[in-house]
């Protein structure tokens, strides 16, 4: 059974959000916190709509469940800083809810969504990349680190 990245985002974030009201001890506050969280949040949502324009007009999928439907290797825009844009973009959005509600929950589910991210979707789409695009995607790889 596949499960959409947005999914794992999702669920860190309620997690965040139930974890904030419920564990108050586990919080914080600071003066700039909520311009921060806004920033992060703008930045996140900023990254996420590049690369999916330009996924769209290379025409190519940005769905991580049918990579036999891409048609091109995207190596600029966004994704000349990073392979993964759109799971950084979602880490982004995880980071600015766990800053918005103050909770040193952040801590455990930002590392827990890069660590499920890594295994459950980039291995895999890593392996069906390198099929597609052969050494087009292995010097990309080397040229291009996974999340920054």
């Amino acid at each position: 059974m596949h499960i959409p990245p947005p999914v794992y985002m999702f669920l860190a974030i309620i997690g965040m959000h139930y974890g904030a009201q419920f564990l108050p001890f586990l919080s914080f506050q600071f003066a700039e916190q909520f311009i921060l969280s806004y920033a992060l949040a703008l930045f996140g949502i900023f990254i996420l709509a590049l690369t999916v324009l330009r996924y769209f007009r290379r025409r190519t999928t940005i769905q991580p469940n049918k990579l036999d439907q891409m048609s091109t290797l995207v190596t600029d825009g966004v994704n000349r800083y990073s392979r993964n844009p759109m799971y950084l973009a979602m880490l982004l959005l995880i980071l600015s809810a766990g800053l918005y509600w103050g909770t040193f929950l952040v801590l455990i589910a930002a590392p827990a969504f890069v660590m499920v991210i890594n295994k459950m979707q980039i291995e895999p789409e890593e392996e069906a990349l390198e099929a597609i695009f052969g050494q087009d995607y292995l010097d990309y790889k080397q040229r291009v680190r996974r999340w920054m």
